[in-house]
């Protein structure tokens, strides 16, 4: 090869790491506007759960939000303060939010973590979602949901659900926890 070609590939390579350093750089960055927010919306957790609730993401959770104000970090969790949900507003659109907190609401439930999930959907008003946990709290074949909980996650449900089937099931548990010999 010539001088000239060894500089043209020496070019179209520096090009090649330029464009991947950029692009990582993107992703970097589009992250540093997410995770906030996805913390925010799901109200904090630990570095796992973070991480399903934003998505594919070359970004640390851990190391991202340790630098950020207003954000605590005890036991591994991580506790957003309410002032990052009015400076956030609008850096990651409503349906990515809204994928974000399900994926996060899922991560939950695999961890029987069924009330905090159940509430992240009646905040967002995820009807859909709730009815999932509820029937996903049920899957042992007995509750694993206190009873005052379930009464709690009944008087969340709108009237017009409580008729759906999620919203009988619901009725029926609570109303079999209040007179477990009723009929």
């Amino acid at each position: 090869r010539t001088a000239r070609q060894q500089d043209g590939v020496l070019d179209r390579t520096a090009a090649a790491q330029a464009r991947a350093a950029a692009e990582g750089l993107a992703r970097v960055e589009e992250a540093l506007a997410q995770l906030p927010a996805v913390a925010a919306a799901i109200g904090g957790g630990d570095a796992e759960l973070l991480t399903t609730a934003v998505g594919e993401s070359d970004v640390d959770p851990a190391a991202l939000l340790s630098r950020l104000p207003l954000i605590t970090a005890s036991d591994g969790e991580f506790i957003i303060h309410d002032l990052w949900r009015r400076v956030i507003g609008d850096t990651i659109g409503g349906q990515d939010l809204h994928r974000a907190v399900a994926r996060g609401v899922d991560a939950l439930v695999e961890r029987d973590q069924f009330d905090r999930a159940f509430r992240l959907c009646v905040d967002r008003g995820d009807w859909e979602h709730a009815a999932s946990v509820l029937t996903s709290c049920c899957r042992h074949g007995h509750v694993e949901v206190p009873p005052g909980v379930l009464a709690e996650w009944l008087g969340a449900l709108p009237a017009d659900r409580r008729e759906e089937p999620d919203g009988l099931l619901l009725r029926g548990l609570v109303g079999r926890v209040n007179d477990p010999f009723g009929e």
